[in-house]
């Protein structure tokens, strides 16, 4: 589709985002839909409305940056022979003191699933 046609669609369409807007990035369209998650929570709670479907979906927006800096450590693992995806989601991850059997502390980062 080229620019022009891009334009007429929108056009066609009552649209007023350029092509560019639409093309955001996902972590800047999870930051809106988590605005709008939270937006529609307040004004529907206060319409007395069911919002249960509504904080589920405001929980899974706010867990999405986590998760994905979570997956970019995983990544990151070296010599793990197994699937990490079986071993389920990162609960915790940091760097940890571990002795060994000369009773010297040697740092490593462990991952909690």
């Amino acid at each position: 589709m080229s620019y022009r046609e891009s334009k007429e669609l929108s056009a066609n369409i009552d649209d007023d985002k350029s092509l560019t807007e639409h093309l955001k990035l996902p972590i800047q369209r999870i930051n809106d839909y988590k605005l709008l998650f939270k937006e529609l929570l307040k004004y529907s709670t206060a319409l007395g409305e069911n919002v249960l479907d509504i904080q589920k979906a405001l929980e899974l927006m706010l867990s999405v940056p986590s998760r994905a800096a979570n997956n970019k450590f995983l990544e990151a693992i070296e010599g793990f022979r197994g699937n990490l995806q079986k071993l389920g989601r990162v609960l915790a991850h940091e760097y940890f003191g571990v002795r060994d059997r000369e009773n010297k502390i040697k740092e490593r980062y462990l991952f909690l699933f």
